[in-house]
């Protein structure tokens, strides 16, 4: 049913567009970046844009979210199955890139008509059990952009989201080299800023090896009305070349930071927890958060330059 799918996007694949790849970046325990990946997909479907979604989270977090609309995909193969097939477990370079490419357009499911132009990459079960082992060789950081380019990713997708996990590991190393441009949030938890100031600098070390973008920072849920929250805005601006207005409430030159998602507006956490799409709710707060994601997406990650690059 996978291939099937596929099939209206792939005929042409070589005439297209390459696509863009973009990934979420910052530490462990709630700082939103499924939340993020999850609505910019939502309003790519919205607009029509062809996307692919990969969850390469042990957590499984988008997984887990999407298996609400559909509940095979909770036990579905995924990426762990790719990177299998690959060889990632074989202890040396000698990767099989083709049999990973295969495995890749056989584990892509289609979301259905609730999720339409998008497509899903599982975590696969065994996900979880690669993130803790230590992988060999010298070529493994770039096994997943070779598999991607392999099976023709980039150029059957116009968008390419990947969800990692919330610490360093080689996952997060492969997706980072497997992207054109990545972001971090800062969300209400403790060290966000801190953690966001380390995923920029884990983006600039590894552009002397892969010319990965730094799009810059998503401020999203601070409740001003908490002072610890009054303080990590301030140090985001501070940290990020931004500025607040007088009441430290609003900015007024925004530096790095990309957007102000608000604190818990009601709409936005619904849609993600019961996988739903923005564009099913009515409203003014519906349409004014369809708009942010629509600048995030059309002003920050589409217009990366995507890059051909090999190992």
């Amino acid at each position: 049913m996978a291939l099937t799918a596929l099939d209206q996007l792939g005929a042409d694949a070589a005439e297209k567009t390459r696509g863009v790849s973009a990934t979420a970046l910052s530490g462990k325990g709630g700082t939103g970046k499924s939340f993020l990946q999850y609505h910019l997909a939502g309003q790519a479907s919205a607009e029509g844009i062809d996307t692919l979604v990969m969850d390469a989270d042990p957590e499984q977090n988008l997984t887990n979210i999407y298996a609400k609309q559909d509940p095979e995909i909770a036990n579905a193969p995924g990426l762990a199955d790719v990177l299998i097939a690959a060889g990632v477990l074989n202890g040396s370079d000698n990767y099989d890139i083709e049999a990973g490419a295969a495995k890749l357009l056989e584990v892509i499911r289609p979301l259905g008509p609730d999720w339409p132009h998008v497509w899903f990459v599982p975590a696969g079960r065994g996900l979880q059990g690669l993130s803790q082992m230590p992988f060999s060789g010298d070529a493994w950081a770039w096994l997943l952009r070779d598999i991607m380019e392999a099976a023709g990713i980039y150029h059957r997708f116009r968008l390419i989201l990947g969800d990692t996990a919330g610490r360093r590991g080689a996952l997060v190393t492969m997706v980072m080299y497997a992207s054109d441009v990545a972001y971090a949030p800062i969300a209400s938890t403790e060290a966000a800023v801190t953690k966001a100031q380390e995923a920029r600098g884990r983006v600039q070390a590894i552009q002397e090896a892969h010319p990965l973008k730094w799009a810059g920072v998503i401020v999203t849920g601070l409740d001003l009305r908490a002072a610890i929250n009054q303080v990590l805005k301030a140090d985001a601006a501070e940290a990020f070349g931004a500025k607040l207005d007088d009441k430290g409430i609003n900015f007024v030159e925004w530096g790095q930071i990309i957007a102000d998602i608000p604190y818990r507006p009601a709409t936005v956490h619904q849609s993600y927890q019961l996988g739903e799409r923005l564009i099913t709710y009515a409203g003014p707060q519906a349409r004014d958060l369809a708009g942010m994601f629509s600048n995030i997406l059309h002003n920050h990650i589409l217009t990366a330059v995507p890059t051909e690059v090999t190992a």
